[in-house]
């Protein structure tokens, strides 16, 4: 049917580089690679795009930047962070933001979370305490161990999104006015450096962290809840390495397949403002060692530990355009059903 063919295209792109437990292995040759170009193959190189190089605001360096031919206003910056600073960043994004006023997917069944992730490190330290003292074949050790999983850290385990700023109202796909909390000021900063490598820097207004496991995924879908899309949404990765699918504005255009590693950056204006875009694969063991980074964090090893068994995606965006109000929620819940 046509509406079987308007999904085809890119639902055909998640099953080819999708997980399955006993399947084939994943054939990754046609995925775009920014950091080896060489790597790629004839069809991807002509799709690269080479841009100028440039400094951004707050950089130490200058970045080599990537686009592709048929997306408009898309720009990769191939590790944009070094490894220090992408630790520093995942250690806020664990560490500060799951706590309130920030929304969580936990809110909803489990309340308010404070501490999350400094009582899930004090119930890894006592593990590692307790595995310490006693010996390696005793039964009560292994009992033990399953207890310490449970409480903090099944909780982190299940921390899927955490939302900044204006939050993101998932039921009814908008933002209001009065849901909103203070944003932080550490990624207000990171995505005004971030968004000066484009022609047209954002005002940082709303921003959703996604927390994967290594078997999740993220859909195909669209941005296209905010009242304004002249800004581009900025998007860092730190951890895994995932397979990032970048489609058009319909699901019938087959969507470019890409590493996205740790360190990487996206930025998403102009064409690809609007494009639909998903994860369907994080990748296994490709996480970068940030071990011996204890320095940076006093819980910089287990945070290591929570990055080797995942991904962090910072996702920033401009709600309104500058000068523009919210529109009554009436008005706004009529136009986000249509």
């Amino acid at each position: 049917t046509d509406d079987r063919a308007q999904t085809s295209a890119f639902r055909v792109a998640e099953k080819k580089y999708k997980n399955y437990q006993d399947g084939p292995p994943t054939d990754y040759t046609d995925v775009i690679d920014f950091r080896h170009l060489d790597h790629n193959t004839p069809a991807n190189t002509s799709r690269i795009i080479t841009l100028p190089t440039k400094k951004g605001r707050g950089f130490d360096h200058v970045a080599q930047m990537y686009s592709i031919s048929s997306l408009e206003g898309f720009i990769f910056i191939p590790n944009a962070f070094p490894l220090p600073e992408q630790l520093r960043i995942a250690d806020f994004c664990y560490h500060d933001c799951p706590d309130p006023p920030n929304i969580t997917n936990l809110s909803a069944t489990k309340g308010t979370l404070t501490n999350l992730f400094d009582n899930a490190f004090e119930e890894h330290t006592q593990s590692l305490n307790n595995s310490q003292e006693e010996p390696s074949h005793s039964a009560s050790k292994k009992k033990r161990k399953v207890e310490n999983v449970l409480p903090s850290r099944a909780l982190l385990n299940r921390l899927r999104w955490v939302t900044l700023g204006y939050h993101y109202d998932w039921s009814n796909r908008i933002y209001h006015e009065e849901d909103i909390s203070p944003f932080p000021p550490l990624i207000f900063d990171l995505s005004q450096r971030v968004s000066s490598f484009a022609e047209d820097p954002i005002i940082p207004q709303a921003a959703i962290i996604n927390f994967y496991l290594l078997d999740s995924t993220l859909g195909g879908h669209q941005d296209d809840s905010e009242f304004d899309f002249t800004k581009p949404i900025v998007s860092l990765s730190i951890g895994n390495t995932a397979v990032f699918l970048l489609g058009g504005t319909s699901k019938a255009e087959e969507p470019v397949a890409m590493f996205v590693r740790s360190g990487d950056v996206i930025l998403m204006g102009g064409r690809a403002r609007m494009s639909y875009h998903g994860v369907p694969r994080i990748i296994a063991d490709t996480c970068p060692p940030f071990n011996n980074l204890d320095s940076i964090s006093p819980r910089g090893s287990f945070l290591a530990e929570v990055l080797a068994n995942g991904r962090l995606n910072v996702n920033v965006r401009q709600v309104l355009g500058e000068g523009k109000q919210f529109p009554s929620r009436e008005t706004a819940s009529t136009s986000s059903s249509q």
